[in-house]
This record gives C-alpha cells, structure tokens and sequence, in this order.
C-alpha cells in the first residue's frame, strides 16, 4: 500500500510544513505522469511495502517537526481501507492536519472520508475538458467518477480545504480545454495550474514535448481570475 515517506516538506501541503506518504499502484495511465515508479507495475514491485504501524511510527516522531501529512501516490483511494488508516492517524495523532491528494475516481470513497471529517484538505487532480479527459489518462469513461467528486466537493459544506489542480501538459491542455475545466468548477475555493515536468514521463514520447512557456500560464491565470472570478494559483517548476 504505501511505499515511502518523506519526513519533511514545504511545498506538498500549502502554508503546513507536512510529512509525505507514497501510496503505490494507481487506476489512471496518464502519459504524462512522472511518479512512474509509484504507477507502473514492473517499477513498483521493486519498492519496499510500509505497514500501516511503520507508517504512524514515522510520523509520530516528526511530530516535533511537521504539522501535517500528505496522502499521495499513485492514488491513495483505491485502497478500501484507506479511511480505516486515515482513522488510526488522526486517533493516535489528533494534532495533525490531514492533506489527501486524489485523481477524484472514487467518489463514494471520499465521500465516506469527507462524512467522517478524516482530512482537512483534498487536493483533486482535473486532468483536462471532459472530451480529452480518456487520451488524458488512458481510461475510458473516466471523466463520470471525476465530474461526481467535483461535484461532491463544491456542496461540500464543511470547513474542509480543497483545490482542484491541473498539469497544463501540450496535447492534453489547451485554453479552450483551461476554460471549460473553469466553467465546470466556476465557485470553487481555489483552482491552481501546474507547469508540466517532462524529466520522467509514462509514456516515454512526453519527455520529448516542451512545456508551455510561464507567460501562458500566468495569463490564463490571470484570464480566470478577471473572467471566471476564480481563485487561481500557478506552480512552476
């Protein structure tokens, strides 16, 4: 289940200097992903598993020095048990804020996640407009499960934070594609646009494409936020 741990970040976990847990295995085949050790089969039998207590054990004794954790992969909710792990956290380890990031296919699970407040901060991956959403992650029909989670999120009326996030990658990102996402999730708390990393890719051919310069991520950032009235955030790597 999970297959690293980070003991300290600054970036993972906006404004909470966090700890990172790696979940292994993930649903989706996007070309473009980096975290190829964390997704493809033949790489990730190569990875040592973490039990549940080794996991607790890590972060307890970072306590002193971080004040979340990041659930991550690969994709934390194809694991059934995942709200039973997030429970046994939050339960030995009650100050710690709880930051789950989610590719959004597996509604019913977060939903259960949501009801019984095991997180404080969802963070969920929109890959592009629902016409590309299947050549953007290898899966057929995969846009149904996302459209459901955003829509989970957005009637979501606790106090909980949250981000929709998407990786501006040529081919499966374009404007119109950045539009439509904005009209899907129009309301949302914050929405942040990622510059594409082409270092390591799932599908070898995406290393060779060149990521859109930072002047078009920044103007679309600033085209949402004068247009859709969004709260857009850009990461650039």
């Amino acid at each position: 289940m999970v297959k690293g741990f980070i003991g300290t970040s600054l970036i993972d976990y906006p404004g909470v200097i966090s700890g990172v847990l790696f979940f292994g295995g993930c649903n989706f085949r996007c070309p473009f992903c980096h975290n190829v050790d964390l997704v493809l089969p033949e790489r990730l039998r190569n990875l040592k598993d973490l039990t549940e207590d080794e996991c607790i054990e890590k972060i307890v004794k970072r306590t002193k020095f971080i004040d979340g954790v990041v659930v991550t992969g690969g994709e934390p909710t194809i694991y059934e048990n995942l709200p039973i792990f997030l429970g046994k956290i939050k339960k030995l380890i009650p100050n710690i804020k709880i930051k789950l990031d989610t590719n959004g296919s597996s509604p019913g699970l977060l939903s259960k996640i949501l009801f019984e407040n095991l997180v404080d901060y969802v963070a969920v991956d929109v890959k592009s407009s629902p016409e590309k959403y299947d050549y953007a992650t290898s899966v057929n029909d995969s846009f149904s499960n996302v459209r459901e989670t955003i829509n989970l999120i957005l009637s979501n009326k606790s106090s909980i934070e949250y981000e929709f996030r998407t990786t501006v990658v040529p081919k499966i990102v374009d404007r119109d594609d950045i539009l439509e996402i904005a009209n899907i999730i129009k309301g949302c708390k914050k929405y942040a646009l990622q510059q594409f990393k082409n270092d390591e890719t799932i599908d070898p051919t995406f290393k060779d494409i060149s990521p859109y310069q930072v002047s078009f991520i920044e103007s679309m950032a600033e085209e949402l936020k004068k247009n859709y009235g969004l709260n857009v955030v850009t990461r650039i790597y």
